[in-house]
């Protein structure tokens, strides 16, 4: 039996801008979320009728629940005939989600509702700290699985648009940088077709092409912007159709295995690169608490003086702080946009251990603080 991950309408949830280095509050809005169906640690308790004798925490109580087996023996639980996780035989064993695949029970006896909803958040939760065992490191960056990649944003492209709130508004941010009559136009990794969009909105006469690799997430923009030609194809062995005079990309070069070579070629067909990405300050909450727990978090970003090295490019940044009802809910929101796939494999308990830590040190008034660090790259002088 599946599990129905729909987002649901939530409320407004404040958001503000920060730049420089003093923080100073640049900007303040409002922005309308949908709910992130995840729990709360107490909630987790509440759902399951409070802990029981002798239970001192949630973890004794989902240890319970889903007894040890006798044998011992380890069994790799498939989910999408794909990538595994280890799991022990003995447990009616729930497949853990992985990129391309919605979260599923394996075949069995029915398990009840309380513990379905119990388990909810931090299944979803593991799926945002996990990795392919087999990436290795290159100059300090994770090698990009971009298999992994392919099936994660072809899994979230019915909701990417709902979350992806700070993608969206760096998306609009893009676009207004442009000035001039382009003739041709080359969204690259187009994603759900919003710079897609903005780009036919601001340039209705244009010629305007868009590159993706997922193809569910191609259709989208494909529905979208039907005036644009949609293409799907990987960037990096992307042959370009004669030359563009503007090319834009908004959250797509950081998941490029050889993103110098990328943006050279594209240099070299085009007057002119506008980039977005996000930086290394970029979830640094959350690397506290994975450094603090002895725990490693995997894909690193680039930053400015990283992407300059890589080609001249005038870079800009800043920093934006959104708040999320919990650190289960953002870690849920990251695996709807799609951005899990980098990350290094953990286990359950300790992921469960890094929400309590998260919840803990980030709290503020109505949830807990995300930092994003967007990077805007401009080959215009």
């Amino acid at each position: 039996m599946s599990l129905d991950f729909t987002p649901k309408p939530y409320s407004a949830a404040r958001q503000r801008w920060v730049t420089g280095a003093n923080g100073a509050c640049a900007q303040a809005s409002d922005a309308k979320r949908p709910l992130l169906q995840a729990k709360t640690r107490d909630q987790f308790v509440a759902s399951l009728g409070g802990l029981a004798a002798g239970e001192q925490t949630l973890e004794a109580r989902l240890r319970r629940l889903r007894p040890e087996p006798a044998d011992g023996r380890q069994l790799r639980a498939c989910s999408g005939g794909s990538r595994v996780s280890s799991r022990r035989i003995g447990r009616r064993p729930r497949a853990l989600a992985r990129a391309g695949a919605r979260p599923r029970i394996a075949p069995g006896k029915a398990r009840s509702a309380a513990i379905r909803s119990s388990s909810r958040a931090t299944r979803c939760a593991s799926e945002a700290a996990r990795a392919d065992s087999t990436s290795a490191s290159d100059g300090g960056h994770r090698v990009i699985d971009k298999e992994r990649v392919l099936r994660s944003f072809d899994r979230a492209a019915g909701t990417y648009d709902a979350h992806a709130l700070v993608q969206n508004d760096v998306a609009r941010d893009l676009v207004t940088r442009l000035d001039g009559e382009p003739r041709r136009l080359l969204d690259l990794g187009c994603g759900t077709g919003v710079v897609t969009e903005l780009l036919h909105e601001r340039f209705p006469t244009a010629e305007l092409v868009a590159v993706d690799f997922a193809p569910a997430m191609a259709a989208r923009t494909r529905a979208r912007v039907p005036a644009a030609e949609v293409v799907v194809a990987d960037a990096e062995k992307l042959e370009l159709p004669g030359r563009f005079d503007v090319v834009a990309s908004n959250a797509t070069i950081q998941w490029l295995r050889d993103p110098g070579t990328v943006l050279r070629r594209l240099a070299a067909q085009s007057d002119r690169l506008v980039l977005s990405t996000f930086g290394p300050r970029t979830f640094w909450e959350l690397d506290a608490v994975f450094a603090e727990l002895g725990l490693e978090r995997g894909f690193r970003l680039r930053g400015a003086d990283e992407w300059r090295t890589l080609l001249p490019v005038r870079v800009e940044t800043r920093e934006r702080v959104v708040e999320y009802p919990s650190c289960a809910a953002f870690l849920q929101a990251l695996r709807a946009v799609g951005a899990t796939a980098g990350a290094t494999r953990q286990s359950q308990e300790a992921i469960a251990a890094v929400m309590r830590r998260y919840d803990e040190r980030f709290a503020i008034a109505g949830g807990v603080q995300v930092t994003y660090e967007q990077l805007v790259l401009d080959t215009k002088p």
